[in-house]
């Protein structure tokens, strides 16, 4: 997975191939740089990295936990920081 997100960073031809997926007639004339994004990572209680979703089970209840996206992190600290709400 880590190598094709530096070859999509690296080629504009290689995310244009992938984001085709999504948006089939993209092309990567309609590319334009920008700096990499922030991805929110969940942890685990060690500190070691979890994958995007974690599932567990106690008894009959089912949890999915994931990580916070960056959009929420970003809306609660314009709430706590200006009384935005």
């Amino acid at each position: 997975m880590g190598i094709r997100e530096l070859r999509g960073s690296l080629s504009r031809d290689a995310f244009a191939a992938q984001a085709r997926r999504y948006v089939p007639e993209i092309s990567a004339a309609d590319l334009v740089p920008a700096p990499a994004g922030v991805r929110a990572q969940a942890l685990d209680a060690n500190g070691a990295l979890i994958d995007d979703f974690r599932i567990s089970r106690l008894g009959p209840v089912t949890t999915v936990r994931n990580a916070r996206g960056a959009v929420e992190s970003y809306r609660e600290r314009l709430v706590n920081d200006w009384s935005i709400g």
